[in-house]
C-alpha cells in the first residue's frame, strides 16, 4: 500500500456564470443528478486509493 494522500476540495466563488440558479444556493451544493456537485465530486475522491479522511 502507497503512501496516504490528503485531498483538498476547493468549493468558492459566487457562481455568477450559474445565475438564477445559485441565486439560493451555492454552486457546489446544486443538484447534479441525485446528489449535488459536492456529493458528486467527494464520492469520486472516496473511490482513489490511499485517499485519507
Amino acid at each position: 500500500m502507497g503512501p496516504s494522500l490528503s485531498v483538498v476540495l476547493l468549493a468558492a466563488g459566487y457562481g455568477t456564470r450559474l445565475y438564477p440558479l445559485t441565486k439560493d444556493r451555492p454552486k457546489a451544493l446544486l443538484p447534479l443528478g441525485d446528489d449535488t456537485i459536492l456529493d458528486t465530486i467527494m464520492q469520486a475522491v472516496e473511490a482513489v486509493p490511499n485517499v485519507s479522511r
